[in-house]
C-alpha cells in the first residue's frame, strides 16, 4: 500500500498577484494520475506563458526574496496597527490575538454599529470590515 502523505496546495494570489489566477498542488505520487485526470476534465490547460514566467521567477530565487521582503513589511504594518489599537483605540477596541494571515481583528468594548464605523472610515480611505460581514445571522460580537 502506498504511503499516505498529504498534498500541499495554494495560489500565487497573495504572495504575487491575484490577476495571475494561478494555483499549484504538490501532490504525492499516488494522487497524480487522478489529479491530472480531474484537471483535464475541468478545463484542460492553464496559460503556458504565465506558468513558465512564474516557474522562472521561482527558479531564479525572486519569489523567495519577494516573500521574505513582504513578510518583513507586513510584520511591521501589523505591529504598527496593533500598537495603534493599544495606544489610541484601547478605550473602544480590544485586539484579538492571532498569529495568522495579514489581518488584525479587534472586538468592540461596547455595542457599536461597526458597519457605520466602516463606512465612515472608508470615506477617509481606511478600509476595514465589520464582524457582521462574517456572520450568517445576527452577529454575536461586534468589532
Amino acid at each position: 500500500m502506498p504511503r499516505m502523505s498529504s498534498a500541499t496546495f495554494g495560489t500565487f494570489s497573495k504572495c504575487m498577484l491575484p490577476a495571475l489566477r494561478l494555483g499549484f498542488i504538490v501532490a504525492p505520487d499516488w494522487a497524480l494520475r487522478s489529479l491530472i485526470s480531474a484537471k483535464n476534465c475541468m478545463d484542460w490547460h492553464c496559460p503556458t506563458p504565465v506558468q513558465m514566467g512564474v516557474a522562472r521567477f521561482i527558479a531564479e530565487g525572486h519569489l523567495e526574496r519577494h516573500v521574505r521582503r513582504l513578510r518583513r513589511i507586513y510584520k511591521e504594518r501589523r505591529e504598527l496597527i496593533l500598537n495603534c489599537l493599544q495606544a489610541d483605540l484601547s478605550q473602544w477596541l480590544t485586539p484579538i490575538s492571532s498569529g495568522y494571515g495579514l489581518h488584525v481583528a479587534a472586538q468592540a468594548r461596547t455595542r457599536q454599529d461597526m458597519d457605520r464605523v466602516s463606512e465612515t472610515l472608508l470615506r477617509e480611505q481606511i478600509k476595514v470590515h465589520a464582524f457582521s460581514r462574517y456572520y450568517l445571522g445576527a452577529p454575536a460580537k461586534t468589532g
